[in-house]
């Protein structure tokens, strides 16, 4: 019978038989398995991509218009938080939250 994957992990917790993949070490020992840098996969990556527009509208001498937009992750992309790595905490694998809404700032000058 082939495991049915839970969406709720990043990454697979059980094997086929059922039992845990991770497991907490003895008290007062370490894992076999225990890298330097923790557990060994990498979390989800972070992006963020900002965008500025303006157009200047010169008027009449020394006086201009500038309209300005700035777009603060402008596709809106969501930046996940780290995967909980406690084997003894109830989220274990899981991916609880997310940040990066899109912002937004609009603005109009003028210079004289």
């Amino acid at each position: 019978m082939r495991e049915r994957w839970n969406q709720n992990f990043y990454f697979r917790t059980r094997n086929a038989d059922g039992s845990a993949i991770f497991t907490p070490p003895a008290q007062g020992t370490f894992s076999a398995t225990q890298t330097r840098n923790g557990l060994p996969f990498y979390n989800v990556g972070f992006q963020n991509w900002n965008l500025a527009l303006f157009k200047d509208l010169p008027m009449r001498q020394k006086h201009a218009l500038q309209f300005r937009g700035e777009f603060f992750n402008w596709p809106n992309h969501p930046n996940w938080s780290p995967v909980a790595t406690n084997p003894r905490n109830a989220d274990f694998g899981k991916v609880s939250g997310k940040t990066g809404a899109r912002n937004v700032q609009l603005s109009l000058r003028y210079s004289f």
